[in-house]
């Protein structure tokens, strides 16, 4: 897919576009705080830093894992800290001021990460990994503050995905192999409710 930033002048409303580079079989796309850099993954180890107004490539991080990256995010208020997940089983949180070389630090899964995301706060990460193995990590250092207790459905294709819901006291968490999203608290780790998405009949079953 190739981008293109279309922006509207104030003073005389005139369209201009932005090309960037064409990026073969995208995995994420994240934008910084500040709206000024954004970062891109693909079916590849590497991770590409775009600035938004010129459209130039600024720098490329070579090999930061050891399989391909799934979701990349920025920290919701620091322009510099993002997090990368694989399905290589680590989770890594990365500071662009440092150039990233090394991590921050890295957090090992029991299965392949599906996604992490940050809290709206930017106290926490949630990880998602195949299977329904959902964690809270501190964001400051990865310890773990909650695991969520999601039972497997002993299917290596089940593939979590879960989000904060409207501020950090919720979580929403499903599955591509189940018809049901679960909300839990994100401070005790207590599984709150279980909505089906399932039709009237079995082949009407909407997977998560």
């Amino acid at each position: 897919a190739i981008f293109g930033i279309k922006r509207i002048c104030d003073s005389s409303h005139i369209n201009a576009c932005v090309s960037f580079d064409e990026l073969d079989q995208l995995t994420s796309v994240h934008v910084n705080s500040l709206d000024e850099l954004f970062l891109v993954s693909g079916y590849s180890k590497h991770v590409a830093l775009y600035d938004i107004n010129t459209g130039k490539r600024l720098q490329v991080f070579i090999d930061i894992h050891r399989e391909h990256i799934n979701v990349l995010k920025f920290a919701n208020h620091s322009p510099y800290i993002f997090a990368t997940s694989s399905f290589d089983h680590d989770l890594k949180l990365w500071d662009l001021r440092q150039k990233p070389v090394h991590p921050c630090y890295t957090m090992s899964s029991g299965r392949g990460n599906v996604m992490v995301c940050f809290s709206p706060d930017d106290l926490y990460l949630l990880a998602s990994v195949v299977e329904n193995e959902v964690k809270q990590l501190l964001a400051i250092d990865g310890r773990l503050h909650l695991d969520f207790g999601i039972a497997p459905t002993r299917s290596s294709l089940n593939y979590t995905r879960s989000y904060y819901m409207n501020g950090k006291d919720y979580i929403l968490s499903g599955s591509c192999d189940e018809h049901v999203a679960r909300i839990c608290c994100a401070q005790i780790g207590r599984r709150l409710r279980d909505i089906s998405l399932e039709g009237k009949s079995s082949r009407s079953s909407m997977f998560v």
